[in-house]
């Protein structure tokens, strides 16, 4: 019976210890900014998503975003995109793991990574896409 006992609390512990590591990975964020300079936007979201992040000197303004949502990693950012393509600026990923933020309009000449038609890309990211004719 004490065998029972012991081996049933310690399934429980051990089960509640997995549930806590598995929760305290999932990092959420709720990003407000309000009259924030847009460097300084980028400069918090590259901290927070550990990317270097290289800013274009004509970058400047500042923006009000406010999200009333816990948001994932992955939300996080696509949030990130959506609020620099509303303020006219384009974040380009570079090979080296580097995310150059520069104006929408010098982004098209920009070196854009180039995917196929099995890269599944989600999101406000820009790419060059190649379709064969």
């Amino acid at each position: 019976m004490m065998k029972k006992f012991l081996l049933t609390l310690t399934t429980a512990i051990a089960i509640n210890c997995l549930s806590f590591v598995g929760q305290a990975s999932a990092v959420q964020y709720s990003p407000n900014f309000k009259g924030t300079e847009i460097i300084e936007f980028v400069n918090i979201v590259g901290k927070n998503l550990k990317k270097t992040m290289i800013v274009d000197p004509n970058v400047r303004g500042k923006i009000n975003v406010r999200s009333y949502d816990m948001l994932s990693e992955q939300q996080y950012y696509q949030f990130f995109l959506n609020v620099l393509e509303v303020y006219g600026y384009a974040a380009v990923e570079m090979d080296n793991n580097i995310i150059k933020i520069i104006r929408n309009k010098d982004a098209k000449t920009a070196a854009i990574p180039v995917v196929g038609n099995n890269s599944n890309i989600i999101g406000d990211e820009m790419v060059t896409r190649v379709v064969e004719v």
